[in-house]
């Protein structure tokens, strides 16, 4: 069996004892979070919180410029969403 490489967008470990980690996808319209998508999301943070042996809580963010559709997987899975819009929202 051949070992696959799971990449990380970004992390943020923070000093309240929280690691988020940000998925990041461009799509215009909002973004499916399928079954395979949400194993293969689970399983880079468990390869995370193993190689990093990190006691941080881990938190899921997806970071896109559609967002995400709501579903079973992304409200069991995403507990931060940033869109394109929020970006521009400030200026």
């Amino acid at each position: 069996m051949s070992k696959v490489l799971e990449k990380i967008d970004l992390i943020f470990e923070r000093n309240d004892g929280v690691t988020t980690i940000c998925e990041i996808k461009y799509t215009e319209k909002p973004y499916a979070i399928d079954k395979a998508y949400a194993e293969n999301l689970l399983r880079k943070m468990k390869i995370y919180k193993e190689q990093t042996r990190s006691k941080n809580q881990l938190q899921l963010t997806f970071i896109s410029a559609g967002g995400i559709k709501s579903n079973q997987y992304s409200r069991e899975l995403v507990e931060g969403e940033v869109t394109l819009d929020d970006f521009f929202e400030s200026l």
